[in-house]
């Protein structure tokens, strides 16, 4: 259940309560977003985040002698764990009241069903902490920011010596105000809950002045210009935020991460946004920018470099394991093709005919230059030429047909 009134007077939020706009209709089905049918009425990239509440859909008990549920609330009797599910992951934080002087308790948070523990260099790796009290309101503070990735939470009672009762349990979560202008519908719920659930992540990530990718604090929440990319596809497509998506666009233009792969996912952003908005001024103020990258990609092409990271799937390298594999230096150079003949197409719909030519010239002269047998080709480097445009080579749809038709060999977690 999402409440937009429930406030505690005792504790400082960063952000105001929902505002703006209001709920219309029906949630929209298939969406596990808590906001699906709130519509803002005039959003604008340069809005604070704002919260709202969500209350628990489950509550269980290590010990069940130790609590009794109450409407709300939970009375405690001794020691042991209260254990939390809210059902949609969230970016927020947990908060409680209690009227009672008690032992201050820890409290863990998590995406999945167990306190989260993540790696060195986070605010607090380990997910569980002591609360912050203020006044009756106790927080659980894990990193500066406030909020993480959520689910699951737990309130660990350790110390016991009389009962008291816990009231409002509940996970403040923020949002970016955003309206959805897409939709999507098929006949397959599955996919219709796939698009949906994207849209939705991308949402939790849109953060005040970027597009995020993480939502558990583990030292690196930042626009990472490889997860941007589908990132701000998901939001073409789903929210029409264009002033949000160029603003990334712009925010992310001088990086790629020390990943030759993000920078040329920087330039399909780039050439995306242009499709969807039709902002030539914006997209030729940083054709120059696209050129350097695409230049490079020309010597990277022939002689790949250290690709730093290309998936987290084993069959490119395990993330930054071991990203310099065969599979891993033919996908990326897919990509580049990819690349070099969208960029070709985009320039010459903005009227720079002789720029365009000159990016069609390197694409073909490397597809003239591409093997014969693409039969050491696996999963993710034929994917790049399905989207490079090449599907309709013999040798590519031999080997798409094998590799596709079997769903444990395109089975990815890339």
């Amino acid at each position: 259940m999402v409440s937009t009134l429930y406030c505690a007077a005792q504790i400082k939020e960063p952000f105001k309560s929902l505002h703006g706009g209001s709920f219309t209709g029906k949630p929209i089905a298939n969406s596990p977003d808590p906001l699906s049918n709130y519509r803002w009425t005039d959003p604008k990239t340069s809005d604070a985040l704002q919260i709202y509440t969500l209350f628990p859909q489950k509550v269980n008990f290590s010990k069940a002698a130790s609590f009794t549920k109450q409407k709300n609330g939970v009375l405690v009797k001794g020691n042991g764990d209260i254990v939390l599910d809210f059902g949609i992951e969230s970016a927020g934080w947990l908060e409680f009241d209690c009227d009672a002087d008690i032992e201050l308790p820890e409290a863990s948070i998590s995406e999945y069903n167990e306190p989260a523990i993540l790696n060195a260099g986070a605010q607090n790796p380990v997910k569980t902490k002591k609360v912050t009290r203020y006044g009756r309101t106790y927080r659980l503070e894990l990193n500066d920011l406030l909020y993480e990735g959520v689910r699951f939470a737990w309130i660990h009672v350790k110390q016991f010596d009389k009962p008291f009762t816990i009231k409002n349990i509940r996970l403040v979560c923020q949002v970016k105000p955003v309206n959805y202008k897409g939709s999507f519908y098929s006949d397959d719920t599955l996919l219709n809950r796939i698009w949906y659930t994207g849209a939705y992540v991308v949402k939790l990530n849109s953060l005040q002045d970027f597009f995020g990718a993480i939502l558990m604090e583990r030292s690196d929440r930042h626009s990472w210009t490889g997860d941007a990319y589908p990132a701000q596809a998901a939001a073409l497509a789903a929210f029409g935020n264009y002033d949000e998506i160029a603003k990334n666009i712009a925010f992310t233009s001088v990086q790629d991460n020390g990943i030759a792969a993000y920078s040329l996912y920087w330039v399909l952003s780039l050439i995306e946004y242009y499709q969807y908005s039709g902002d030539v001024e914006f997209f030729k103020r940083f054709v120059p920018n696209a050129e350097k990258r695409l230049t490079l990609a020309v010597s990277q092409y022939d002689s790949v470099p250290n690709l730093a990271f290309m998936g987290w799937d084993e069959r490119l390298g395990a993330g930054f394991e071991n990203p310099n594999i065969n599979e891993s230096k033919f996908a990326f150079r897919m990509l580049c093709l990819n690349v070099w003949k969208k960029f070709a197409d985009a320039l010459n719909y903005a009227g720079e005919n002789e720029l365009s030519l000159k990016y069609k010239k390197i694409a073909k002269i490397k597809t003239r230059n591409l093997p014969e047998d693409f039969s050491i080709y696996g999963a993710h480097a034929v994917a790049e030429t399905v989207n490079a445009g090449l599907s309709d080579l013999p040798a590519i749809k031999k080997q798409a047909t094998i590799l596709f038709g079997d769903r444990i060999r395109r089975l990815s977690y890339s």
